[in-house]
């Protein structure tokens, strides 16, 4: 990896007027502090989710994964300027780009584009596995990202409708046969819980009993947690107080 093929560092200390850089947490599309990303030598963001989830700079190990996924972007697209026009090595790059800047989130491309891309002769098997992967959670990305969309021109009760609508939306998927199973995606959490809510609401003991014990599993050791877990467990507890309440 050149040293020039990235933007080191670039902090931002607070929304103030008198500060420098700005307006860039509103071009990179950042919402909170701290958000971290990676630049190419063009300014352009390469890289906001790593291959665990939202990406952080806490450890050696993770910084050097994130740049390793940042770098392979670069390779790509060094192989699609350097491959001879038309040939199969320029079909496979030119592929190859298509999908991993779909799964960075770099560039969006029409399911057909991508689905043509991933049969392309030459696409690393790897590259391949992830898009799989990456393409199985669009259902759950796009429910979120209208669901944050809407709630922002809602008030109070409009976001109680809408929150009760996505929870049911994410049951809809679970029994559908979608599963999260990587604690470590940043839609993990959402998606378990949402199910969760989606089974209370539709009355289904057995899809919250399965999603409480996920989400137990992933995050009842952490105290900031840990009373979502027993809040989550105590709906659970009334459900099926009620459930046998009816069958009586």
């Amino acid at each position: 990896m050149a040293s020039g093929d990235f933007v080191p560092y670039v902090n931002i200390s607070a929304r103030l007027q008198d500060k420098p850089d700005q307006e860039l947490l509103r071009e990179i599309g950042a919402r909170s502090f701290p958000t971290t990303v990676v630049m190419d030598a063009d300014g352009k963001v390469i890289l906001r989710n790593d291959t665990g989830g939202n990406f952080r700079p806490d450890a050696e190990k993770r910084v050097r994964a994130a740049v390793e996924v940042a770098s392979e972007l670069v390779k790509v697209r060094a192989r699609v300027k350097s491959a001879e026009p038309g040939s199969a090595e320029a079909s496979a790059s030119e592929a190859s780009l298509l999908l991993l800047e779909a799964i960075m989130e770099i560039k969006k491309s029409t399911g057909e584009a991508l689905k043509k891309a991933s049969q392309v002769t030459g696409v690393d098997q790897n590259l391949l596995e992830r898009y799989q992967r990456w393409s199985a959670y669009q259902p759950i990305n796009e429910i979120l990202q209208n669901y944050v969309r809407e709630a922002r021109a809602s008030d109070a009760e409009g976001r109680k409708i809408l929150y009760l609508k996505v929870s049911l939306q994410m049951y809809d998927l679970y029994m559908a046969g979608t599963r999260l199973n990587d604690a470590r995606i940043s839609l993990f959490s959402d998606y378990w819980r949402l199910v969760f809510d989606g089974a209370i609401s539709k009355k289904d003991p057995k899809v919250a009993e399965e999603s409480l014990q996920i989400y137990r599993r992933a995050f009842g050791s952490r105290p900031d947690l840990k009373p979502r877990v027993n809040r989550m467990s105590s709906r659970l507890s009334s459900l099926r107080e009620e459930l046998k309440g009816d069958s009586k």
